[in-house]
């Protein structure tokens, strides 16, 4: 599935090669502007191509949209799979050009995730009681920071932070059951849901391009894992990263640009020290800054959880419901393990640890794997936040 295939067009005065690798990001993008009755699908289209040309020079979208050789760009992604192109025979008749191409890239792709889903490898019982009991254990360890009187007022934040990931957590698992969906069977959703728990166990979210059917095997073991989404995470993938994350909202851009050039300098542990720092500062303001009438901080960025599991409770498509709701497992499956129980710093953790490192205990090196997973928990952290505003 999304085998990637690529093609070469003239725009803009120059000749571009374009990728035809499609995402969960792409795709979410495209059923955005389905959904908006006022959307330029000629803007969508340009949109996509502007991320598909890999060359660092390359044309601004406002460029590309105006440029005429778009049309043949369009074509050319239509002709190019023959699956799309099938989908584009029926679209084209009721929509233009631009409009018939995305809905058959999109139509191409969500068949294929269906029929993904379907064929699906069983996951070993053994393995499945073994995973689940370990995920289990992390989420009762999740973000207890080391108590002293210098980081109390830090713990009482910290400990407000557990309760709310708990309770998103508790209700997430509550809605993934009473989403009836014909396609998948409830042995199917358990191993979905676990595998989207694993990867999140490993310390993996979400890359922004990340083929469809990468988080839908359970990895054998974190080495797989690491070995599998690293391949996904090349430089030329970090520098897209990085320009998703300087156009998104709430992001302090000096600190932001400080990880950045820490991460292309090979300065490691600086850069996890700024990022772990950008990921407390953003669950931290999940929480409510007003008192309960006894005058005690109240536990609960559950105004923003509920934001949250509201928007996914009004999704009508069940499938894609469902999802999202993976897509929340996954994070909060990353969040239990990187803000694990320290437990007085007597192992060194497999998987990044923000204890160890905010209170100087990690021995071990931090390396390029250790940052790469954090810039994509603060990705997929703040398109969960913004999922709920």
């Amino acid at each position: 599935m999304n085998e990637e295939k690529r093609f070469y067009v003239h725009l803009c005065s120059k000749e571009y090669e374009v990728s035809t690798r499609i995402s969960f990001r792409d795709l979410r993008k495209i059923q955005e502007a389905k959904e908006d009755s006022a959307i330029d699908f000629q803007k969508t289209f340009a949109d996509l191509v502007y991320e598909k040309i890999e060359e660092e020079s390359k044309p601004v979208v406002d460029d590309i949209y105006s440029d005429e050789k778009l049309k043949l760009c369009a074509e050319k992604f239509v002709s190019i799979d023959s699956k799309v192109e099938e989908f584009y025979k029926v679209n084209q008749e009721r929509m233009g050009l631009y409009e018939a191409v995305l809905t058959s890239i999109y139509e191409k792709y969500d068949e294929e995730f269906k029929e993904l889903v379907k064929g699906l490898p069983k996951i070993n019982n053994e393995a499945l009681a073994g995973i689940s009991a370990t995920l289990n254990a992390f989420r009762q360890s999740i973000v207890k920071i080391v108590t002293s009187p210098m980081m109390e007022n830090i713990a009482k934040i910290a400990a407000q932070v557990s309760e709310t990931l708990g309770s998103i957590a508790v209700n997430i698992g509550e809605m993934m059951q009473n989403i009836k969906i014909p396609t998948i069977s409830e042995e199917r959703k358990e191993e979905l849901r676990v595998a989207y728990r694993a990867w999140g166990s490993y310390g993996w979210t979400v890359m922004p391009d990340l083929p469809l059917s990468v988080f839908l095997d359970c990895p054998v073991d974190i080495k797989e894992a690491n070995k599998l989404a690293l391949s996904y995470c090349t430089n030329k993938d970090m520098e897209k990263l990085f320009d998703i994350l300087r156009d998104m909202k709430d992001v302090k851009m000096s600190d932001l640009g400080e990880a950045i050039f820490d991460f292309k300098h090979k300065q490691y542990k600086s850069c996890a020290l700024i990022l772990f720092g950008l990921i407390d500062a953003k669950l931290i303001r999940l929480q409510q800054k007003d008192k309960n009438p006894n005058g005690k901080w109240r536990a609960v960025g559950q105004s923003a959880a509920n934001k949250v599991l509201d928007n996914i409770k009004r999704e009508q498509d069940l499938e894609k419901k469902f999802f999202l709701l993976l897509d929340y497992e996954n994070i909060l499956a990353c969040l239990n393990i990187v803000f694990a129980n320290a437990r007085d710093f007597r192992k060194q953790p497999i998987v990044i640890n923000r204890n160890f490192i905010d209170h100087g205990m990690m021995t071990k090196k931090v390396i390029r794997k250790d940052c790469v997973q954090l810039f994509l928990l603060f990705y997929n952290l703040l398109m969960f936040i913004d999922f709920a505003s």
